[in-house]
């Protein structure tokens, strides 16, 4: 008996140690328009390694608003704009060292392509780090967004809504074309928005309104008009983003030490109007939640009015593609950071 538990003993730590040595600590730096993201992992490369599919546990998290692109203007963003934002990401790489992660990325989101002068940033960041900036297409975006929002077995019947900074992104698993997945974007996110209402000098709720109706609207019919899937009543609605992010956290914030939020549509509009008259109390809440709903005001300051300008937003989206009903959950360990940041270091080991 003795002998057969030192042999079970043998067995337990062999798989241990063979458990370890295919776990690695791997991180990505998200640049966006608006903030940087960074996200720690540790991913078992033992895993399923197709694709971009792989077992992993997010072990570090944070959103920072260095405003990159306060400042910008016509189309080029401004010298002390790239400062504050190479800095930033300079900083981040100082705390990530404790982690000493066995592969790290930098990548650029698309928001940023909106500026002329995106080299100046990367040139900036690359003499302050080493680091190259990667960048990512749209269709990229979505795509990896997809595979680490949605759990794997409700894929074939959810969608995706990402409102970023700069645009707007839907998408969903699809059998019917090549790619394996319908997709669009819309050249509006919660910064650019919120920019544009405040430039037309009038009452701001009235421009979002107006920008929203006349700009944004006849694009989401035109894309819907030919393809049905967004409409579908039986697909869940995943979100993600810096919008989502701000509306799941107010709307539940009991559920803020939660993985997934999940939401109806008459919850956004409630939170979407609170945003609108600039409401930000809530009751007494634990210490999670204050600092996460603190985090989320330190990234959207509300002078500049972007949570109104894009929860306006996911509300018009949600009425277009007819959400009532349907289930509307945000990921806050999802990201297409971490889908990319997936792929690429697979990628590399293979």
């Amino acid at each position: 008996m003795f002998d057969r538990l030192i042999a079970k003993i043998v067995v337990f730590l062999l798989c241990l140690i063979c458990g370890l040595a295919n776990a690695e600590i791997i991180a990505a730096i998200e640049l966006g328009s608006k903030g940087v993201k960074v996200r720690v992992i540790d991913v078992n490369t033992r895993a399923n390694s197709n694709d971009s599919v792989a077992e992993y546990k997010l072990i570090y998290k944070i959103n920072s608003n260095p405003g990159i692109i306060d400042g910008a203007k016509d189309g080029f963003l401004s010298s002390e704009g790239i400062e504050r934002g190479a800095k930033a990401v300079a900083n981040h790489l100082e705390v990530l060292r404790k982690y000493d992660p066995a592969y790290s990325v930098i990548v650029a989101s698309t928001s940023l392509d909106l500026y002329n002068n995106r080299p100046a940033l990367e040139k900036r960041i690359r003499e302050l780090s080493g680091i190259d900036v990667k960048f990512i297409s749209g269709t990229e975006e979505i795509y990896y967004a997809m595979r680490t929002s949605i759990r794997s077995r409700l894929e074939s019947r959810s969608m995706l809504l990402d409102i970023g900074s700069g645009n707007t992104k839907l998408g969903f698993h699809s059998k019917n074309n090549a790619r394996k997945f319908e997709s669009f974007t819309i050249d509006y996110g919660t910064a650019k928005l919120a920019k544009k209402a405040l430039e037309r000098g009038e009452d701001y709720s009235t421009a979002l309104k107006k920008i929203i109706d006349e700009e944004i609207r006849p694009v989401i019919r035109k894309e819907l008009l030919n393809v049905g899937g967004y409409k579908n009543v039986r697909r869940r609605i995943y979100i993600e983003g810096g919008t989502p992010w701000a509306v799941a956290s107010f709307s539940k914030p009991l559920d803020i030490d939660k993985p997934y939020t999940y939401l109806t549509e008459v919850d956004v509009k409630k939170t979407a109007l609170r945003f609108a008259n600039s409401d930000w109390s809530l009751a007494s809440l634990p210490q999670y939640a204050e600092d996460e709903l603190s985090e989320v005001l330190d990234v959207f300051p509300p002078d500049k009015r972007e949570l109104h300008a894009g929860s306006a937003l996911l509300v018009a989206i949600l009425e277009e593609i007819k959400a009532t009903g349907r289930p509307i959950i945000f990921n806050r360990d999802g990201g297409w950071i971490i889908g990319y940041l997936l792929a690429s270091y697979l990628k590399e080991q293979k």
